[in-house]
């Protein structure tokens, strides 16, 4: 029959060193996690925030003459075949320049301007909508320094609403 030798103790377990190298391997692995969606995700910081400050309070300040001057931009939209007819009118005022951004809120690669041409009492142009579903369009027009501007979310007909 063996023994124990005298002296000699029996080694106990000790579960805090799992204990801490499980809770450093917890904040190695969600650190990690952290870092790659941060350098997968665009952070929105802009690059120079001193002239976007500047661009800000001058598109503020055509806007406040806007109202000053009691200008309202009026748009009427009608489908197409291939896409929207944009018509414009500013209430009465001449407007130096009118156009138009297509903007796609759910992809790239679809934002496109166009400036308005002069048409009867109005601007209008027809703009291209290559693919069925949502479009954001913004039309602005300047008057003297004064910018006014409208953003209409627009639905090509024969799309679907998503389900709520």
């Amino acid at each position: 029959m063996a023994t124990a030798e005298p002296g000699r103790t029996r080694r106990r377990f000790e579960p805090w060193p799992w204990v801490l190298a499980l809770l450093l391997a917890a904040m190695i692995s969600v650190s990690l996690s952290l870092w790659a969606i941060a350098s997968a995700n665009r952070d929105g910081v802009v690059g120079d925030a001193w002239e976007a400050g500047l661009r800000f309070n001058d598109e503020l300040a055509a806007r406040s003459a806007a109202e000053a001057l009691g200008l309202a931009l009026e748009v009427d939209l009608s489908q197409t075949s291939s896409g929207v007819r944009v018509h414009a009118s500013l209430g009465g005022a001449e407007p130096e320049s009118v156009s138009v951004e297509r903007i796609r809120p759910a992809e790239s690669g679809y934002d496109r301007s166009w400036a308005l041409e002069r048409s009867g009492a109005g601007w209008e142009r027809e703009i291209p909508l290559p693919r069925a579903g949502r479009w954001r369009l913004r039309v602005h027009a300047e008057v003297e320094g004064a910018r006014v501007e409208r953003i209409i979310d627009y639905r090509q007909a024969g799309t679907r609403e998503p389900p709520k």
